[in-house]
C-alpha cells in the first residue's frame, strides 16, 4: 500500500522542482507537513522543492519552530508560481478558500486531513484522510501526560485522594475514552457520535484547567475564598465585553477575508491592483 502511494507520488511529479504551498497563515501541522514532503522528495526522488505560504506567520511559537528547526519557508509572493510544473498543496485543498493558489493553477499533489473536496477528485496524487488527526493528537497528548506524571512530577504521587479521582476522571473520560471512540471509523464518519466524543475531549480539557488552577492549589486546612456577587458580576461583564468586541471586530473588519485568488503572484501585495466589478447599470443610474 505504501509503496503504491510512493510510486503514484513519483508519477505526479513533473519537472526538477516542486512548489509546496500551505494554507494561509500556516500553523505548526501545515508547516511540518510541508517540511516532511520536502524531505521526502529530496531523499526519495532527489528532487528539490520550495516551501511557501500565503498570508503571515505571526505567532511566536510558529516563528520559533521555524527558527530552531531551520525550516526553509518563504512567502508565496517571493516566487513565480507559474515557473513550477508541479504544485503540491498541504493541509489545504483547491477552492477551500484558505489558501492563495490562483484559480488558473491546478495542483498535482494534495495532502490534507479534511474531507475530499470535489475540486480535488481529479488531482493526480491525493492523500486525504479526514478526521485522522484527532486520534493522533489524543494519543500524543496521552503520552505527554504520562511522561509528565512519571518524570516531571514531584513525589509522592497520588497522596491526595480527591485530586487523584479528578485526575483519573480527566484522563479516562477526557482522553482515553474519546481516543478509543475516534479510532472507530463509524464514529469518525457520523456527526452525532463524533460530537459526543468531541464533547468528552472538551470536558477533559476544561477539567484539566480546573485541576491545575483551582483544585490543585487548595492545601489542607486552607480557607477557601469565595468571590462576592459584585466581583462575579464584574468578571462576567469583562468576559462578555471581550466576546462582544471580538464579534464586532470580526464582523466589521476584514479579519476573515479570503486571500484574492485571481491575482499575479509575481509581484508583492502592495503593488497589486484588484479591480472591483462594475456596478449594474440600473444601480449606477440610481446613484
Amino acid at each position: 500500500m505504501i509503496s503504491q502511494k510512493v510510486e503514484k507520488l513519483r508519477q505526479a511529479i513533473k519537472g526538477k522542482k516542486v512548489l509546496i504551498l500551505t494554507h494561509n497563515n500556516p500553523d505548526p501541522d501545515a508547516i511540518a507537513t510541508g517540511w516532511a514532503l520536502s524531505f521526502l522528495l529530496k531523499e526519495k526522488f532527489k528532487i528539490g522543492s520550495v516551501l511557501v505560504y500565503g498570508g503571515l506567520i505571526t505567532r511566536a511559537e510558529n516563528r520559533t519552530m521555524i527558527r530552531l528547526l531551520n525550516i526553509a519557508i518563504q512567502p508565496l509572493e517571493m516566487v513565480n508560481i507559474h515557473s513550477f510544473r508541479t504544485v503540491a498543496l498541504v493541509d489545504t485543498q483547491s477552492g477551500s478558500g484558505n489558501n492563495s493558489l490562483p484559480l488558473s493553477v491546478k495542483p498535482s499533489i494534495v495532502i490534507d486531513h479534511q474531507g475530499l473536496r470535489k475540486s480535488t477528485q481529479d488531482v493526480e496524487f491525493t492523500d486525504v484522510r479526514p478526521n485522522c488527526g484527532i486520534p493522533v493528537f489524543l494519543a500524543v497528548y496521552l503520552l505527554l501526560k504520562v511522561y509528565a506524571l512519571l518524570f516531571l512530577s514531584h513525589r509522592p504521587l497520588f497522596d491526595r485522594p480527591p485530586l487523584t479521582i479528578l485526575f483519573a476522571v480527566e484522563v479516562i473520560a477526557g482522553v482515553i475514552l474519546p481516543l478509543i471512540l475516534f479510532l472507530k471509523k463509524e464514529i469518525r464518519t457520523d456527526d452525532r457520535p463524533q460530537l459526543r466524543a468531541a464533547g468528552l475531549v472538551i470536558f477533559g480539557l476544561v477539567l484539566n484547567r480546573f485541576d491545575i488552577s483551582i483544585f490543585g492549589m487548595i492545601q489542607k486546612n486552607q480557607k477557601i475564598y469565595y468571590p462576592s456577587l459584585g466581583e462575579s458580576l464584574v468578571t462576567l461583564g469583562i468576559i462578555s465585553a471581550e466576546v462582544l468586541f471580538f464579534f464586532l471586530i470580526a464582523r466589521y473588519f476584514p479579519i476573515f477575508e479570503h486571500h484574492p485568488e485571481a491575482v499575479d503572484y509575481r509581484i508583492p501585495d502592495r503593488f497589486r491592483k484588484i479591480k472591483k466589478p462594475p456596478l449594474p447599470e440600473k444601480a449606477a443610474i440610481g446613484a
